[in-house]
């Protein structure tokens, strides 16, 4: 693996198993330690996990996944920030922290070697928690996307270049943070032409970068990762809408994140939409029981390997129980069970039909999204 952070660029090789070369990168979702929650609960005479327990704990059930993977591409949901003081004090409900030292070692260690910055906390310490944000994950070698020291920067799409023995797949994936436009002037969180910040999402902008990338390699496969929608909540007509102008775009598949429970899978135009992946390792007490909203997430595994006439790239969406309160802040892949109710649970929310299996592997229970067949997307 060979990262260029500056330039927003990773190149990969693909991993050679019994039947060949084959590529495998993991999208995980809301991704945080929870230092500021543990801390709370510190305060207030319960467990800290962080203390007590470690950092890798949260990670465990995922350690070997995650190693074998050749990237691991995360929504990283908290500035990492030594400051204690935000300016959005009294103003925001929730401010999150991560430890400077900790969350990027812990990161790398378990092979997160880029994250999106563009949802709604990577901000809570002002300009100052983000800009060492920027600085402490860079050192360590981490690529952040979907935000930047100016709007250009903030607005280049992650690119990854991996080698699929003697073939090759370029992927562009765009982080953006799909708020109001009035919400993110309320905390002055959007890069602007000479300042810090996230990329709102704007399927215009998109488009024209797409464009400009296909013109290059009309193969590449341009990855929306979007931070949107409602917490503990099913998509809004407002995500439907922006799902249709990405795709509209040039978009070839969309993974959104920011509810912290999985949202609606849907084949539209098309292409897939999986609206949200939820958590993955989020250290907060969680809503689910009170909130009566599916304990569940995914991770995500795009896997690619040779065919005949070119490359057969497939999606494995991986259902996990992220309920801290049931899983004790160790979220896990689920039963049998619980897959099954998975599936219920998305096949009573759509009626659209595209190219899906089911299946099962080392790893565990997977729904599978056919992506591109030989080069072409699937019928």
């Amino acid at each position: 693996m060979q990262i260029d952070a500056g330039a927003r660029s990773i190149s990969v090789t693909a991993r050679a198993v019994s039947s060949g070369p084959r590529l495998s990168i993991l999208f995980a979702g809301d991704t945080s330690f929870g230092e500021n929650y543990q801390e709370d609960r510190g305060r207030r005479g319960k467990d800290n996990i962080l203390e007590s327990r470690g950092y890798d704990y949260s990670l465990s059930n995922f350690e070997s996944t995650l190693a074998e993977a050749d990237l691991t591409i995360a929504n990283l949901e908290t500035p990492v920030t030594s400051l204690r003081k935000s300016p959005f004090e009294g103003k925001k409900a929730y401010i999150h922290y991560a430890d400077v030292k900790q969350t990027p070692n812990r990161l790398w260690q378990h092979n997160i070697r880029a994250v999106s910055l563009a949802n709604n906390h990577s901000f809570d310490f002002g300009p100052k928690g983000f800009e060492q944000t920027l600085r402490v994950l860079r050192k360590k070698g981490i690529v952040c996307f979907g935000a930047g020291r100016n709007r250009k920067a903030a607005t280049d799409p992650l690119l990854v270049r991996a080698a699929i023995g003697n073939a090759h797949l370029n992927l562009a994936v765009f982080g953006a943070y799909g708020a109001r436009t009035k919400d993110m002037a309320k905390y002055g969180c959007a890069a602007g032409a000479d300042r810090g910040g996230l990329a709102p999402l704007s399927p215009r902008r998109i488009r024209d970068r797409i464009h400009a990338l296909k013109a290059d390699d009309p193969d590449l496969l341009a990855i929306a990762f979007p931070h949107w929608g409602s917490n503990y909540a099913w998509r809004s007509e407002r995500q439907s809408r922006l799902a249709d102008e990405l795709l509209d775009a040039g978009i070839d598949l969309v993974l959104g994140h920011g509810a912290h429970m999985l949202q609606e899978v849907e084949w539209r135009n098309g292409r897939w939409v999986v609206f949200s992946l939820g958590n993955f390792v989020f250290n907060a007490p969680g809503r689910y029981q009170s909130l009566n909203a599916p304990p569940y997430g995914f991770l995500a595994k795009l896997v690619a390997e040779p065919a005949e006439g070119g490359l057969a790239v497939v999606l494995r969406l991986y259902p996990i129980v992220t309920d801290n309160k049931s899983t004790e802040y160790q979220s896990r892949f689920v039963t049998e069970s619980e897959y099954r109710e998975v599936r219920d649970l998305l096949e009573a929310r759509t009626t659209s039909s595209g190219p899906m299996g089911i299946g099962r592997d080392d790893t565990g229970w997977y729904l599978e999204l056919g992506i591109r067949q030989n080069g072409s997307s699937p019928d």
